[in-house]
């Protein structure tokens, strides 16, 4: 992947990422006899990068005030789960959540603001908001240990609860 993370985009503070996903990244390649293109086609490629692996559910969460995607792994469980919050920018992104329960987690990725019918954008955020989607995770029938639950934060930081 270094070679499409190192890539740098034509807009300004644009970056290769998909939020959603159910949708795979797709980069064509292709090699011309020239600069930019201009020569002759020497050889093409077709690279497919999908993030989620067979087997794995996605379920979208609206439950309470809670918004977001659970992601189960495949298998009986139970599994350790993770709260995922992704703070930048407002949304959902699906794709670190994704890739961690091709690992064997269980991982609910929660929407803070500018999500569904959230505000689009947030002033105070109330730990309640948490608290609830704590419990969510740990009354599914697949975690593996009611009081194991980790938060990943992404803004430079990061705890463990």
């Amino acid at each position: 992947m270094g070679l499409l993370w190192s890539l740098r985009a034509d807009a300004l503070h644009a970056k290769f990422c998909k939020r959603d996903s159910r949708r795979p990244h797709v980069v064509r390649f292709s090699v011309h006899d020239g600069e930019a293109g201009a020569g002759p086609l020497l050889a093409e490629a077709t690279n497919e990068r999908r993030l989620l692996a067979d087997g794995v559910e996605r379920q979208p969460i609206k439950e309470g005030n809670v918004r977001g995607v659970l992601f189960v792994p495949p298998g009986d469980g139970p599994f350790p789960a993770v709260l995922d919050l992704y703070t930048f920018g407002g949304g959902l992104s699906e794709r670190r959540a994704a890739l961690l329960a091709n690992c064997g987690l269980m991982v609910l990725t929660l929407a803070l603001y500018g999500h569904d019918d959230q505000p689009k954008k947030v002033t105070k955020l109330h730990l309640d908001y948490f608290e609830e989607a704590i419990q969510l995770l740990r009354k599914h029938p697949m975690d593996f240990n009611q009081s194991l639950c980790r938060l990943l934060w992404i803004e430079t930081r990061s705890f463990s609860l």
